[in-house]
């Protein structure tokens, strides 16, 4: 008799379980850019981006076109390690991949980015140059702490003054202040903590110091020594949902605005 109590709350059991609505649920969106477009009064300076994904939800290409131009004709291909991080981008016209104008190789130490190796060729003054150059960054206490770059051979004419960032201070997850030999001055910065930074986490620009390491809204910033400088001053436009849709930046002459659209992966 025991024996068959227990079969039948076993059968109980499965049948009920079988009976169960299943769940139906669906996955939860994630929000990522798909287009930005930064422009000034003159509509020749404008760049469009257009950003691809993979199945993942990783960031794998972004095409851009400039002016007036309907064609994309260049774009930077993304590709990842085994722990997900970027690892190397390569910029390259459309359709011409052999054709490199930039790679940069990325190197982690315990999941940190530490130094990145940029290859490629810039235009300065209709000149185009080539370069060779090693941005390594340095934490303490896992918190970035400075930035250098060093450079294989002479630079030329390449912009250098601004390369060297030491004495990086975080205030909660963003940078506070820094030193900038360049300037001969600190730079305090502020951040709307408010709201999430669109450009965080995508890692598909070295060079993009603020967008690297700060996952919010950088607001200002400005040089410590009198008379204080500011060097970027930006207002954020959001949608109801508090993402990012326009970024303008009232320092620079003329005023550069980037307006930002999504989609959901």
């Amino acid at each position: 008799m025991k024996t068959n109590i227990i079969l039948s709350v076993v059968l109980i059991g499965t049948l009920f379980s079988s009976c169960k609505k299943k769940d139906t649920t669906a996955p939860a969106l994630t929000y990522v850019i798909s287009k930005d477009s930064s422009y000034t009064a003159d509509p020749s300076q404008t760049q469009v981006r257009k950003f691809k994904y993979n199945s993942s939800k990783k960031l794998v290409e972004v095409q851009y076109k400039h002016g007036g131009s309907l064609t994309y004709f260049d774009h930077d291909s993304i590709y990842y390690n085994v722990n997900g991080q970027v690892s190397q981008v390569i910029s390259s016209p459309i359709g011409d991949n052999a054709n490199a104008q930039a790679t940069n190789t990325y190197t982690y130490t315990n999941n940190l980015l530490t130094s990145v190796h940029e290859v490629g060729t810039t235009t300065i003054n209709n000149v185009e140059i080539a370069y060779d150059r090693t941005r390594t960054f340095t934490y303490t206490g896992g918190k970035l702490s400075a930035q250098t770059v060093v450079y294989s051979a002479d630079p030329g004419s390449i912009p250098t003054d601004k390369d060297n960032i030491s004495n990086i201070v975080f205030t909660g997850n963003n940078m506070s202040s820094a030193l900038i030999p360049g300037l001969a001055s600190g730079v305090a910065l502020t951040f709307d903590t408010s709201t999430a930074n669109p450009y965080y986490g995508l890692n598909f620009r070295s060079d993009d110091f603020i967008n690297l390491f700060n996952p919010n809204n950088l607001l200002k910033a400005s040089t410590t020594a009198a008379p204080s400088k500011t060097l970027e001053d930006n207002t954020y436009t959001k949608d109801v949902n508090g993402r990012i849709t326009k970024i303008v930046n009232n320092s620079q002459s003329p005023t550069v605005a980037t307006a930002i659209t999504y989609q959901s992966l």
